[in-house]
């Protein structure tokens, strides 16, 4: 056994990589811990740990981003938000699979925000 826990506890907190990828589809990216939060390419998300260490990896399941259009006056954003172009959209019934490009320019044409939800 890799991991011991509630269902919940397995999908939403596992301890490595292997466990997240086993139990579904798993966005995992590396990260800076600073100042109680892990700042990566995804945003910046609060943690809650009391190892100390500089270099992480966090994880988001796909259900945890929400993609919402946006006029350029909304592009301003918080913290746990990241401005992208929507480049391909593929639809198969009960799932939709959207490639997003992200945006580093404060004024695109045509943008997305897309918004995490924090990680439970």
């Amino acid at each position: 056994f890799s991991q011991v826990g509630t269902p919940r506890e397995l999908y939403f907190r596992p301890k490595d990589r292997m466990v997240a990828e086993f139990l579904g589809d798993a966005i995992i990216r590396p990260a800076k811990i600073a100042d109680g939060f892990a700042i990566s390419p995804l945003g910046r998300i609060a943690v809650d740990t009391a190892e100390r260490r500089d270099v992480a990896r966090i994880m988001l399941r796909p259900e945890q981003v929400l993609l919402k259009r946006t006029s350029r006056e909304g592009m301003s954003g918080t913290p746990d938000m990241l401005f992208g172009e929507v480049t391909e959209s593929e639809f198969a019934g009960s799932m939709c699979t959207i490639a997003v490009r992200l945006l580093n320019s404060p004024d695109p044409p045509d943008a997305a925000a897309i918004g995490n939800t924090p990680l439970i």
